[in-house]
C-alpha cells in the first residue's frame, strides 16, 4: 500500500524536475556543441597583454600586486586574481581556459532561466536559448581574457536573483547579498556598472515601491565610484591623444550610431566579426545625428505604448541601452582606436533583451498555446543561431582563421591587415606580409605599429634606410613608442652613424631607466666612437637589468678583451655559457679570455669545443694552432697538429688572410719544416703588402729574415 502512495509522488517529483531542468540541460548542451571547435584553441590577440604575460599574474607571489598596484591594464582585481589561480594550476595550457569560459556561460545561461521563470515559466527557455546560442555573444566566450566579462556578469545575475529575493521578501540579508554581489562583479569588469539603474527601473515596472532607490544608493555609489577608476585606467593606459580626442557633440552623434548597431546586431544578428568597419563621424554634418536622434524618437514611441498598453518595450530598451552605456561612446576606451563597436561588449545587456523577449512572447501568446510556442521557438533559435554560433565560434580556434575572417568581413580593417601580416612574417613569407602591411598603412597611416613591423622585415633584408624611414613614422605617429626608438638607435649603428644612435637611444634611457635593449645599443654606439669606458658602464646595466641578455653579455665580453681585462670578461662568457651550453662562440670567447689570462691549458679545452661544434671555423683553429705551435711548454705542444689546425684556419679564408698564413707559417717552422714555412710566409707578406698592413709587413719580413738565415745555417751545415 504505502510502495503505491510513494511511487507516484516520486514520478511527480521527476516529472517536475524534468519539466524545469529539463529545457536548461537541453540549451547546456547546445552550448557545449556551439562552443567545441574553440575549446581546443590557442590564444588569441591581446590575450597575452591581457593576462597571459602579466608578471603579477605569471608569479606565485604577485597575489597582492594585483590588488594592490597598478600593473594591471585594468583595475579589475577578482578576475586578475581568477587568471593567477589559474596559471599557478596549469600555467599556460589553453584548454582549461576555454573549458572554464564555456561553463561560465552555461551558468550564465542557467541564471537567466532562473529569473525568466519568474517572468513566465514556460516561455524562459526561450529567452534563454537566445542569451546562450546568440552568436553576438560568441568573442565573450570563445576568447579566454573575456573571462573577466563571464565572471562579472555571473556574479550580477546573482545579484539580481538576491535582489528580487529582497523585493519580495523585504529580508535585510537578501540586501546585504546583493549588495556584495554587486561589488564583487564590479571588481571583475565595470561593465556592469549601470546595473543598480536596471534593476531600479526594472522592479519599479513590476511593483511600485518607495524607498527603492534608497536601498539602490550604495550600489550606484559603488558603481560611479570603481566606473571613475576604470575611466582613470583607460585614460593612462593607452585610451588617450588624437584617437580619443573627439568633443561632446561626436560622443552624443555617435552613441546613436553604437546604439543602433548593438540592437540591430542583437534582433537579427548576422554573425559576428572580431574587428567591425569604424564609422567616421563628422559632428558639422547634421545627418550624422540622425541615428541618436531616431533613438530617441523609438523611446518616446515605446513609452507612449507601455503608458497606454503596459507593453514593457520602453522599460526593456531603456535598461538594454543603459547597460550598454559604458560603451556607447560617451567614454574613451582602448578598443574604440580599432571600432566603435565590439560584440562582446554586448554580454552584459542581451540578459535584458531576453526577458524583454518573454515578456513580449506572454502577452502576444494565450496561455493554452505556450507550450508548443515555446518548444518551437527553442527549436528554431537553437537551429537557426546554433549553426551561425558554431560556425562563427571555428573561426577563434587561433589567429589564423580570426584575422582571415576578419579580412573577410572587414577588408580595410588595419588591425586585421597588421596581424595577419605578422602571422605571415612568422612562415617566412616576408613579401605577402609587407602588402597586408602596407594596406594596414593605407587604411590606418596614423598607428605606430605597422611602420614597426614593416622595419622589421627591411631590417632583416639589409634595406637599412627603408627601416629607418618605417621607425621614424613610427615614432612621428607615437613618440612615446620607445621599442621603435630602440631599434632606430641599432639602425643607425648599423648604417655607422654612431653620434645619431647615441643620441636616439639617450632619449629612451632618460625616459625609461630600466630599457636594457636602450643601455646595450647607447653601449654599442660609445664602444663604436671609442668612448669604451662609457659603452662599459651602459653594456654592465644592460646585462644587470635583463641578465639573460646574450648578445649584451658577448658585447661586454669583447670590450673587457680590448681593454686587456681578461677576467671580467671570463665572468661574461661564463654567464653566456650557462645560458648557451651547445653556443660555439661562447665557447670561443672563453678561450680567447683564458688566452689573455695566460691559462692556455683551459683555453686549449675551450677552442677544441667551439671546432667540436663548428669544425671548419677559422678564428678558434687558427687561434689554437697558434698555441699548440708556440707555447713554452711543450707538454702543450704539438706543431703537426697546429699544421692541420692552421690550414683549415687558411682553407675558411681562401688563403688571403695574412695573419691566417702567418701562424700557418709559425706552425711549419714549429714542425721543422723551414721551406713550408718560408712559402707560406711569402704568399702572407705579398698579400699584407697589398692591404698595406705596414705593421703585419715589418714583422712578416723580421720572420721570414729569421727563417732564411737559420736555413741558410742549415744548408751550410748539410753541406759539410
Amino acid at each position: 500500500m504505502l510502495r503505491n502512495r510513494v511511487e507516484p509522488v516520486i514520478a511527480d517529483r521527476l516529472n517536475r524536475t524534468l519539466r524545469v531542468a529539463g529545457p536548461m540541460i537541453l540549451i547546456a548542451a547546445a552550448i557545449l556543441w556551439v562552443y567545441w571547435p574553440a575549446l581546443h584553441g590557442g590564444y588569441l590577440w591581446d590575450d597575452d597583454e591581457q593576462f597571459a604575460n602579466i608578471e603579477a599574474v605569471r608569479q606565485p607571489g604577485g597575489l597582492w600586486r594585483i590588488w594592490l598596484t597598478t600593473e594591471t591594464p585594468q583595475y579589475y582585481p577578482l578576475s586578475f586574481t581568477a587568471f593567477w589561480a589559474m596559471h599557478q594550476l596549469w600555467g599556460d595550457w589553453s584548454l582549461p581556459y576555454h573549458v572554464l569560459n564555456v561553463l561560465l556561460h552555461m551558468g550564465n545561461t542557467a541564471l537567466v532561466y532562473v529569473l525568466l521563470r519568474r517572468i513566465n515559466p514556460t516561455l524562459a527557455a526561450v529567452g534563454a536559448a537566445c542569451f546562450g546560442l546568440h552568436p553576438v555573444l560568441v568573442p565573450a566566450v570563445a576568447w579566454m581574457c573575456q573571462l573577466r566579462n563571464l565572471l562579472s556578469v555571473n556574479l550580477a545575475l546573482w545579484t539580481t536573483l538576491a535582489w528580487v529575493k529582497y523585493e519580495t521578501t523585504s529580508a535585510k540579508r537578501y540586501w546585504r547579498l546583493a549588495l556584495l554581489g554587486f561589488v564583487a562583479a564590479m571588481l571583475c569588469k565595470t561593465a556592469v556598472a549601470p546595473l543598480p539603474i536596471v534593476l531600479g527601473i526594472g522592479s519599479g515596472a513590476f511593483r511600485p515601491r518607495r524607498g527603492r532607490w534608497r536601498d539602490l544608493a550604495p550600489m550606484v555609489v559603488i558603481s560611479i565610484f570603481l566606473g571613475a577608476v576604470t575611466v582613470w585606467y583607460e585614460a593612462h593606459k593607452g585610451a588617450s591623444g588624437a584617437a580619443w580626442s573627439a568633443g561632446v557633440a561626436e560622443r552624443i552623434a555617435r552613441m546613436g550610431w553604437i546604439g543602433w548597431f548593438h540592437l540591430a546586431q542583437a534582433v537579427v544578428p548576422r554573425g559576428t566579426c572580431f574587428v567591425h568597419p569604424r564609422w567616421t563621424i563628422d559632428p558639422d554634418r547634421l545627418t550624422d545625428y540622425l541615428p541618436t536622434l531616431l533613438g530617441l524618437a523609438l523611446l518616446a514611441a515605446a513609452w507612449i505604448a507601455d503608458r497606454h498598453r503596459k507593453t514593457l518595450i520602453f522599460t526593456t530598451l531603456v535598461c538594454y541601452f543603459a547597460m550598454l552605456f559604458p560603451v556607447l561612446g560617451l567614454f574613451n576606451v582602448y578598443f574604440m582606436r580599432y571600432s566603435y563597436v565590439a560584440d562582446h561588449w554586448q554580454y552584459p545587456a542581451m540578459p535584458v533583451l531576453a526577458a524583454g523577449l518573454v515578456l513580449g512572447l506572454r502577452r502576444w501568446r494565450p496561455e493554452g498555446t505556450m507550450m508548443p510556442t515555446a518548444w518551437g521557438m527553442v527549436v528554431v533559435v537553437g537551429l537557426g543561431f546554433g549553426l551561425l554560433a558554431r560556425s562563427d565560434a571555428a573561426m577563434f580556434h587561433d589567429q589564423e582563421p580570426l584575422w582571415r575572417d576578419t579580412l573577410h568581413r572587414n577588408p580595410y580593417c588595419w588591425l586585421a591587415n597588421n596581424n595577419y601580416g605578422v602571422l605571415l612574417e612568422q612562415r617566412g613569407e616576408i613579401e605577402a606580409a609587407r602588402r597586408f602591411y602596407l594596406t594596414a598603412l593605407r587604411g590606418e597611416p596614423t598607428n605606430d605599429t605597422t611602420p614597426y613591423n614593416l622595419a622589421r622585415g627591411y631590417r632583416a633584408e639589409g634595406r637599412l634606410v627603408e627601416a629607418e624611414q618605417m621607425l621614424r613614422l613610427a615614432l612621428r605617429n607615437n613618440p612615446a613608442n620607445h621599442e621603435a626608438r630602440v631599434n632606430l638607435s641599432s639602425c643607425l649603428v648599423l648604417q655607422g652613424r654612431f653620434g645619431e644612435a647615441a643620441g636616439e637611444a639617450q632619449k629612451v634611457v632618460d625616459a625609461q631607466p630600466t630599457n636594457a635593449l636602450a643601455h646595450m645599443n647607447l653601449g654599442a654606439a660609445l664602444a663604436s666612437q671609442s668612448q669604451v669606458d662609457r659603452a662599459i658602464e651602459h653594456y654592465a646595466k644592460a646585462v644587470r637589468l635583463q641578465p639573460d641578455l646574450y648578445e649584451g653579455h658577448l658585447d661586454l665580453a669583447n670590450l673587457y678583451l680590448r681593454q686587456g681585462k681578461p677576467q671580467p670578461a671570463i665572468a661574461e662568457f661564463a654567464a653566456m655559457l650557462a645560458m648557451r651550453p651547445d653556443d660555439p662562440v661562447a665557447h670561443f670567447g672563453m678561450g680567447c679570455a683564458l688566452s689573455d689570462a695566460a691559462q692556455s691549458a683551459d683555453a686549449i679545452a675551450y677552442y677544441r669545443q667551439a671546432l667540436r661544434r663548428r669544425p671548419e671555423w677559422p678564428e678558434p683553429a687558427n687561434n689554437l694552432a697558434l698555441i699548440l705551435a708556440t707555447h713554452p711548454d711543450a707538454s702543450l705542444r704539438d706543431p703537426s697538429e697546429a699544421v692541420g689546425l692552421a690550414r683549415i684556419a687558411c682553407e675558411g679564408t681562401r688563403y688571403q688572410d695574412p695573419g691566417m698564413l702567418d701562424t700557418l707559417m709559425v706552425a711549419h717552422e714549429a714542425a721543422g719544416d723551414l721551406d713550408a714555412a718560408i712559402r707560406e710566409g711569402e704568399k702572407a707578406l705579398a698579400i699584407a703588402a697589398n692591404l698595406a698592413q705596414a705593421s703585419r709587413v715589418e714583422r712578416l719580413r723580421a720572420k721570414l729574415e729569421t727563417y732564411r738565415a737559420r736555413k741558410q745555417q742549415l744548408d751550410e751545415v748539410d753541406g759539410r
